[in-house]
């Protein structure tokens, strides 16, 4: 790729990251327009509506890339490759499979390992997935590869060597979380639920284990299992307070607090949860729900209509909106005629 394009894919991702997805949508088909030819940009433009999460325009914008007869091979495999990413958004994982693996022929470098072998993972293949990534040279030393490979583990049931990949991970980043908490989640396997929840009380004073949102997110856990539910809930206001933006955790953080009878609160965090992951549909879900008990119908009715304006691919939303402006209409499905036989 031209430096002068490469900027501009650069800016484009940045402006992404920085949530500013109609910016750099901009700079792409701005260059686009300039460039019409141009197959990476085609493709850069393509991988930005992923992230965007607008997949139907990905998917658009790779199958008429796919339809040209002038690509290098090196071309052909990212066209490739960005057609399974589609496949996998759209859970559709024997074409990811297929697709991913034609790109992988094509370019076998250790990322297309990784992306086939999710979707090796996803479509139930773990014996395959957990071979390919052992197979790429160095995978002991790529974070992506350890974190995925330590997945595939766990699923198969081998606990022991799942723990030895999130432990290298924690040697090769000592800030990695996730691998911090799944160490000691793994590490304690056989622990009674009282043991575990002191344990996790412990180390949580130690040093700045106290930093780590994973961490809280456990203890919350095993708090939760103990019938403990606002203590759990507090824990997860700890970790929401270190991780704002995770929507996983603040939509946990507001199912706990749905069980210690703080209905408000939950509401408060579903909304941001929204925000972050619109898309989620058992946040989509509780927090209908707690609109109608709170008897906040309207106001998350206009939350939701903003939500779509600004993500309109999340079309489950739609479902929220109809919930809250006509709670009393039955749901779509009840409309539905049987088809004569």
């Amino acid at each position: 790729m031209p430096t002068k394009d490469a900027d501009l894919v650069r800016q484009a991702f940045d402006l992404a990251r920085k949530r500013q997805g109609a910016a750099a949508e901009a700079v792409l088909r701005e260059a686009l327009a300039q460039r019409p030819e141009d197959p990476f940009l085609g493709a850069a433009l393509a991988r930005l509506y992923l992230r965007l999460g607008r997949t139907a325009a990905s998917r658009a914008l790779v199958e008429e890339q796919a339809s040209r007869t002038d690509l290098s091979a090196a071309q052909r495999a990212e066209v490739l490759a960005l057609s399974g990413e589609v496949a996998l958004k759209e859970q559709r994982w024997g074409e990811a499979v297929e697709q991913l693996e034609a790109a992988h022929a094509l370019r076998p470098d250790a990322f297309l390992a990784g992306r086939l072998a999710e979707a090796y993972r996803r479509s139930g293949r773990l014996e395959e997935a957990r071979a390919l990534v052992e197979r790429v040279e160095g995978f002991h030393d790529d974070p992506h590869l350890l974190r995925l490979l330590a997945r595939i583990r766990e699923e198969q049931g081998d606990p022991a060597a799942a723990l030895e990949s999130y432990r290298r991970l924690t040697e090769l980043d000592a800030s990695d979380d996730f691998a911090q908490a799944a160490v000691i989640r793994l590490s304690q396997q056989g622990s009674s639920q009282e043991e575990r929840a002191a344990e996790l009380a412990r180390v949580l004073r130690v040093g700045r284990r106290g930093d780590n949102p994973q961490l809280h997110q456990l203890y919350a856990r095993e708090l939760s299992g103990l019938g403990k539910d606002a203590d759990a809930a507090a824990e997860l206001e700890r970790a929401v307070k270190l991780a704002p933006e995770d929507p996983f955790l603040l939509a946990q953080a507001a199912y706990a607090h749905r069980r210690a009878g703080e209905s408000q609160r939950a509401w408060e965090l579903l909304r941001r949860a929204l925000n972050v992951r619109p898309a989620d549909r058992p946040a989509q879900l509780t927090f209908t729900a707690l609109s109608r008990e709170l008897s906040l119908e309207a106001e998350a009715a206009g939350f939701v209509r903003e939500l779509l304006e600004l993500h309109p691919q999340a079309k489950s939303l739609w479902q929220v909106v109809r919930r809250l402006e006509h709670p009393e209409a039955p749901p779509p499905w009840r409309h539905r005629r049987r088809k004569p036989s």
